[in-house]
Parts: C-alpha cells; structure tokens; sequence
C-alpha cells in the first residue's frame, strides 16, 4: 500500500525530470546523492498537514491534506549564481502551477508557493547558492483508503 503523497511526491519530481528547466534531468528524490553537476533541483517532503472534514464516518471519513514539498534549486557557479538560481526557480513554479490547473498529477487539487529560503555554502571549489521553495499540495483522500484520492 503507497499513500497518495508518495504517488503525488513522485510525480512532480517525474515532472520536473521531464520538462526543460534550467536543471535538465538533474532532479533529485533525495538529499543524500552527492552532486556532481549544477544546476540541479532537490524535492524533499518536510511533512505534511491534515484535517477531518467530519467527526463521523469511520473510514469514509475526508482528510482533506496540505502536502509541504521543499524544492531546492542548487546552483554552483561564481558569477550570477543568485539569477540562476531564481529563474530556475520560477521555472519549477510556473510547471508547477500549470500541472495544477491541468489536474495533470492524480488528486492534486491546488499548489501553492507559500515561501522561500536562501542557503549559501562558500566551502568547496566553488560557492553553492540554493533556494528552497516551499509549495503547499492540497489533496483529499478518506482515512480508510489514503492511497486514492477522495
């Protein structure tokens, strides 16, 4: 049994592979893979937010859910690392907004940019800047099945 963030995880990191970013295929499901070439695009889930829509129903009952997806844009170079960074950035969230609009990934009714972070690391042969955006993924499945959608 997947939960339905896990399908939906997994498919906007399938979209970003995907389309023509300034990171190319170089998108990543998790924090642990060394980088080797840059840009690339980091998506990680910090966790996720839930409310029952009624008090009553057992398993039938909506769980209307706030996925938090973190999409970090990384970026190593000297020279305009911060606009790289940035128009990397607003190329993940304009595909994610139309993917949305499209209803293109299974149950996912809304996605919302709802903040942003800058981390620079200066150790290493060159500075890495990266730009973590935070996207707010509203979805609804029923406690008794939170592998489809509701």
């Amino acid at each position: 049994m997947s939960h339905l963030r896990k399908s939906i995880r997994k498919a906007i990191v399938d979209l970003l592979r995907s389309s023509s970013t300034l990171a190319g295929p170089r998108v990543h499901d998790t924090a642990y893979k060394p980088r080797a070439a840059f840009p690339a695009l980091l998506v990680l889930c910090p966790g996720e937010d839930q409310e029952l829509l009624s008090d009553i129903g057992g398993a039938d009952r909506v769980a209307s859910r706030t996925l938090h997806l973190d999409i970090s844009a990384e970026v190593q170079q000297v020279a305009n690392a911060e606009d790289t960074r940035d128009d990397l950035l607003a190329q993940v969230e304009a595909l994610l907004a139309a993917a949305a609009a499209a209803g293109a990934i299974t149950g996912v009714r809304d996605i919302q940019p709802v903040g942003m972070r800058v981390d620079d690391g200066l150790e290493g042969q060159m500075p890495i800047t990266v730009g973590r955006q935070r996207f707010a993924v509203t979805y609804f499945t029923t406690t008794g099945n939170p592998t489809a959608p509701a």
